[in-house]
């Protein structure tokens, strides 16, 4: 797990470069996993935004959620509205937002099919911060940046 000291600096050198905090939505329908996962994305240096359906994302961003946003992280399996059927709705609403998806149960075939579809990046659910952080940072990034 990353220091808190070293997750504090993250998030002043993030404040720093972006002149303020970028925001991550996390759409999952585990509970224990929205709460953890607040605190996480808060410790990688963004500004969390949980939902815990399809439906209520889909809200969310049509009401003008899509400001200043850096990614939106999305379980690929959860009732109502899978992920894969979610991801499709969100490169019509917001096709501009990287999405990076997550799941405890898939195999590298489809993890390509998701990529393939438009997802940056997957998350092995459970994912530790490190790894979290990683995916947030490769997905907001700039195109351009580094070389890429």
């Amino acid at each position: 797990m990353t220091p808190p000291f070293y997750a504090k600096r993250v998030a002043a050198e993030k404040n720093m470069v972006t002149g303020g905090s970028k925001r991550v939505i996390l759409c999952d329908d585990e509970a224990i996993l929205r709460k953890v996962a607040f605190k996480m994305i808060s410790a990688c240096g963004y500004e969390p935004n949980i939902v815990n359906s399809g439906r209520d994302l889909i809200g969310f961003l049509e009401s003008g959620g899509v400001e200043n946003l850096a990614a939106i992280i999305i379980d690929l399996q959860m009732p109502e509205m899978s992920g894969s059927v979610l991801l499709g709705a969100l490169k019509h609403i917001a096709p501009q937002v990287p999405v990076i998806v997550s799941s405890g149960h898939i195999d590298d075939d489809y993890v390509q099919e998701i990529r393939e579809a438009g997802a940056v990046n997957f998350l092995n659910k459970p994912y530790s911060m490190a790894e979290l952080c990683r995916a947030i940072d490769s997905a907001a990034e700039p195109v351009g940046v580094n070389g890429i």
